[in-house]
């Protein structure tokens, strides 16, 4: 198995050195996003033809034309993907673009930190710090890396990639659901209260709403806040994901829900619409999976379908078994439970579908009577397997 971490390297260079390099690759990005959207066109190779002598002309060269090619490419395919599902969607642009550098266009030493970097007119050597965080992941192979300006500084993100053996499966599977109320509740009795998480956004959201009628007084404000809110969020997600993978023993299998597309095929109420859009289930999901990878646990995501209205005791489905945000009970088999703890037991028995079956894309989503009985009988019949 295969980890990836990028790590942020603030570089002892100023902006003025890098800041042309940066300005002629955004023009090159932008070229052949527009002559790509223009044709109709994402196919690299056609793309190359079409556009490498004008992005010579721009001054750049060979190996960073054939970068800015390849992350326009990735970017128009992006934005075609977009408008197959029927989503509206413009020309890739970008004001700043970050320059992607592979072992053609800069080198690194990390023992001397040390790095040179291809520029404009030179291969430029610049001295970086590595944060006391990163220091752990040092040992591992360097891949590409991101060269970018931001707040003035300007900084290295580098991929590092490191082999592991495969983790040897208990089959142990832990559901995890995420919620709004609750930023998430483990299948193990775990709940994780996402109060102080929802009251800061919505705080965030009316300083906002007055901020923004105050016109351009309140712009520097807003900026600041929009920091502040951030690194909030991602440090209460870093701890709740942190809580739950400590709790997870090595060979487990992780549940989540694969809820991408919700905010699109949920049609709710503003007030409601509101809150989907400040839910940070994705990062969350995010922070939980390579953080469970790290420790030697597999992560599967399901069908998110019915795992609120069915019973996680007998697969009854039923839309009336969801009383409130909180309770749960069926109406067949009368089983009460609260509603989230049950919702993450029938994604770990959805999960332990899978894996039984080896059908990693997902349970379709039908009555949960038929997965409760085999997924009995899988789990009395799994025995540890290496993935």
């Amino acid at each position: 198995m295969r980890l990836t971490r990028t790590i942020r390297l603030p570089l002892e260079a100023k902006p003025s050195e890098t800041l042309p390099t940066l300005e002629a690759y955004t023009k090159a990005f932008n070229l052949v996003c527009s002559i790509g959207w223009t044709d109709s066109d994402s196919n690299g190779i056609s793309l190359h033809k079409k556009t490498y002598q004008q992005c010579k002309i721009l001054g750049l060269p060979s190996q960073l034309c054939c970068s800015a090619r390849v992350k326009a490419t990735e970017a128009l395919k992006s934005v075609q993907a977009r408008i197959k599902k029927g989503k509206t969607a413009t020309c890739p642009v970008s004001k700043l673009c970050p320059v992607r550098l592979d072992a053609r266009s800069f080198s690194i030493w990390l023992s001397e930190r040390t790095c040179t970097i291809r520029l404009l007119d030179r291969r430029a050597t610049f001295k970086f710090k590595v944060p006391k965080y990163y220091e752990q992941f040092l040992q591992w192979k360097p891949c590409s890396a991101d060269l970018l300006v931001k707040n003035n500084k300007v900084f290295l993100h580098l991929v590092m990639e490191h082999d592991v053996e495969d983790p040897v499966l208990t089959g142990n599977v832990v559901g995890v659901d995420a919620g709004i109320k609750r930023a998430a509740v483990t299948s193990s009795n775990q709940f994780f209260g996402g109060g102080v998480l929802s009251h800061t956004s919505n705080r965030y959201k009316n300083l906002r709403g007055m901020l923004q009628k105050k016109g351009h007084s309140g712009k520097r404000h807003l900026a600041r806040m929009k920091a502040k809110e951030n690194r909030f969020v991602r440090d209460m997600l870093h701890v709740t994901s942190r809580k739950i993978v400590n709790s997870l023993q090595k060979g487990d299998i992780v549940a989540m829900e694969d809820l991408n597309g919700i905010r699109d095929r949920t049609k709710l109420r503003k007030k409601t619409r509101t809150m989907l859009n400040q839910w940070a289930f994705s990062r969350l999901q995010f922070c939980i999976k390579y953080k469970a990878e790290a420790r030697g646990c597999m992560v599967v995501m399901v069908n998110p379908k019915y795992t609120s209205q069915g019973c996680s005791k007998c697969g009854h489905v039923e839309k009336a078994n969801r009383k409130s945000q909180s309770l749960f009970e069926c109406k067949r088999c009368g089983h009460r439970l609260n509603a989230d703890l049950n919702g993450s037991r029938n994604i770990a028995l959805r999960g332990r579908m899978q894996v039984a079956t080896g059908n990693m894309h997902g349970v379709p989503p039908t009555t949960l009577d038929a997965r409760c009985v085999q997924g009995r009988k899988a789990l009395a019949l799994s025995k540890p397997t290496r993935l």
